[in-house]
């Protein structure tokens, strides 16, 4: 049981290393060439958040005013601006910085999920159903559990 949550953890830290490497010009983005996108409005959002945290009852700038929460779901704009505040830097730095680590913690926690929920035996059996049913392998023989990151669990690994 030590081995398979060191062996989870491994997977966790690198799969948290991954994502990052993958993501590390996103960290260090201020604005993307990319104008077309909804960011410009998710940024000016936070920058208001930003600039007018004692305002929130209400949002001005869109179709002659609408209660703030209204114009989009806020906790991605609040976290966004509190960042930037916090840390002294701009609200578009801040958007990237935030979706960022999201998108380094969204697998982390599907890994997190699927791992402590495989170790109880109705869900393991539930989902290797529900998998047999959706990948057609009916009767198919399994090979060794492994991790996310694609390696074996270390306690399945036979000693040498």
């Amino acid at each position: 049981m030590v081995r398979q949550r060191t062996s989870a953890a491994v997977c966790l830290a690198l799969l948290l290393a991954l994502n990052a490497w993958i993501l590390a010009r996103l960290f260090k983005t201020e604005y993307t060439p990319w104008m077309s996108s909804i960011e410009g409005a998710y940024i000016g959002l936070s920058r208001w958040i930003q600039t007018h945290w004692t305002e929130l009852g209400w949002f001005p700038l869109w179709y002659a005013g609408i209660p703030f929460e209204n114009a989009y779901p806020p906790l991605l704009h609040a976290l966004v601006a509190a960042i930037a505040s916090a840390a002294g830097i701009s609200a578009a730095h801040s958007h990237h910085v935030v979706t960022g680590a999201m998108y380094c913690l969204g697998p982390l926690a599907l890994f997190w999920r699927n791992y402590s929920g495989s170790q109880k035996s109705e869900f393991r059996s539930q989902n290797e159903d529900a998998s047999d049913e959706i990948l057609g392998l009916g009767g198919v023989a399994k090979g060794p559990p492994v991790c996310a990151c694609g390696l074996p669990f270390l306690s399945d690994i036979p000693p040498i």
